[in-house]
């Protein structure tokens, strides 16, 4: 199963897991935010209040590509585009990075 699947069922499943989402990830992951590097358990943290607090934009999440060295996902955040592009090491996510860019510029 890709791990693009393995993270809608990670966010469909009733109650969510947290620890199931975390599983996911590397022990070395790192979301790279501007300037900053965020650790695997502070975005873990982050996603687990947003699925508490009833996030549900997962919904939007589209897959563009998936092998296996990289995931590339793509999703409309209000008159944004947001690409995640992870790199994985050992099958799971390792590094993730997003760009965001204001839906009339998209081509």
């Amino acid at each position: 199963m890709s791990i693009y699947d393995q993270m809608t069922a990670a966010f469909t499943s009733k109650p969510y897991d947290p620890t199931v989402f975390k599983n996911l990830h590397h022990s070395e992951f790192m979301f790279v935010r501007e300037l900053d590097l965020i650790s695997r358990d502070e975005f873990c943290k982050s996603i687990d209040e947003l699925v508490s607090n009833g996030w549900e934009d997962w919904k939007k999440i589209e897959l563009v590509h998936e092998n296996h060295y990289a995931m590339e996902t793509r999703w409309r955040d209000e008159d944004e585009v947001v690409t995640r592009v992870n790199l994985k090491k050992d099958g799971l996510l390792w590094r993730s990075m997003v760009s965001r860019i204001p839906y009339q510029e998209r081509h």
